[in-house]
């Protein structure tokens, strides 16, 4: 190869290409594990692509860095459409805009799901940004109207279910599309306030049963142990009085002994004294 001449941009037919050998070894060249095994496992995917891509590419070969940095590139760009066409879409609420994102960031994106789509999770702060995705983008061409850059937008009605269909071209939307739009993000919130509302119902009732629940828990915990130091209580009075008892008769044992002793000594007084 000679490095010091430029080499050919890649068309749109070499990025599919890319994208469709990609799909064998996503799960290991797309892994985020940075040990030692899984770096030759890239490597060595890497190698075993850029084969395959040549085997079968029809406008000559490439390298296995070129193939890598194209890779790295159309995530790039089709994380940036997305983000781009994410946001114009949140301006609008919904409504009609124009959308950067290609057939190439589509592929990506479905082969590459889990990196651009996050979990669904309706009570977080972000929701609303997010919720937009029920939103589908649909472009196309009329080749019979002579309508070019037909976008067709899909919302779906979480209300009613019924889905609202807009299509934007050269010509200006009728009243009763625009007001379609316009009342869709309103639905929505009111929907998702519902939502939030007999959730919080529910926790709050789950939290104040638990606490009833625990609050039990903790009196019978109390009187257990309640039950427990009066057992021991009449154990220790108890073991006192025995103590008391062996007490009381060692000294009157010794009493009876030293009484004992007095009398023999008095015995043997009187026998000196004869």
């Amino acid at each position: 190869m000679d490095f010091g001449k430029r080499s050919k941009n890649f068309t749109e037919r070499e990025k599919s290409l890319l994208i469709e050998v990609a799909k064998e070894f996503v799960c290991i060249i797309d892994n985020k594990k940075t040990d030692g095994t899984s770096v030759e496992a890239k490597k060595r995917a890497w190698a075993a692509l850029t084969n395959k891509y040549n085997a079968v590419s029809e406008t000559g070969c490439r390298t296995e860095k070129q193939l890598h940095a194209l890779y790295d590139n159309l995530k790039k760009k089709a994380r940036k459409n997305m983000s781009d066409d994410k946001s114009e879409m949140y301006k609008t609420g919904g409504g009609t805009f124009c959308p950067k994102t290609t057939a190439i960031d589509e592929k990506i994106v479905a082969l590459l799901t889990p990196q651009f789509k996050p979990l669904v999770n309706e009570f977080d702060s972000s929701a609303p940004y997010y919720n937009l995705d029920n939103i589908t983008q649909k472009h196309g061409e009329d080749a019979e109207a002579g309508t070019s850059g037909l976008v067709v937008i899909e919302i779906n009605d979480e209300v009613s279910g019924e889905p609202l269909e807009l299509k934007s071209s050269k010509r200006p939307f009728s009243p009763d599309m625009l007001d379609a739009v316009s009342e869709t993000p309103r639905k929505k919130k009111g929907c998702l306030t519902e939502i939030k509302k007999k959730n919080i119902n529910s926790l709050s009732a789950s939290i104040i049963k638990r606490k009833k629940e625990k609050q039990s828990n903790e009196d019978c915990i109390t009187k257990k142990k309640l039950e427990i130091l009066e057992l021991q209580k009449q154990q220790e009075v108890l073991k006192l009085e025995k103590t008391k008892i062996i007490l009381e008769l060692d000294i009157e044992l010794k009493r009876v002994l030293l009484e004992s002793a007095q009398l023999d000594l008095e015995f043997k007084r009187k026998t000196l004294n004869l």
